[in-house]
């Protein structure tokens, strides 16, 4: 039986895709049993489950500069519609 702490990742920690630097995701919860992760894309909403051997090829822990251009794209894709015309 795996536990947390088989997983070499935690709660919180953010990555970034290495390919697409602009792919931004956070870890939300651990799945130790499958030796993956439930993500959360910020930039679309979307989570899905990651295993470790995807986000160690895949992605790199995210740098602060790396964050900060995530939240500035953060909702980009969003368009607001205005009611009071």
């Amino acid at each position: 039986m795996m536990s947390d702490l088989d997983l070499q990742y935690h709660v919180g920690q953010e990555f970034t895709r290495r390919e697409d630097c602009h792919v931004h995701c956070v870890i939300l919860s651990l799945l130790p049993e499958s030796k993956s992760y439930s993500v959360a894309y910020p930039s679309t909403g979307h989570i899905q489950r990651i295993s470790e051997a995807v986000l160690v090829d895949h992605y790199m822990v995210s740098t602060s500069t790396d964050k900060a251009d995530a939240m500035a794209l953060l909702g980009s894709e969003v368009q607001v519609f205005r009611t009071d015309e």
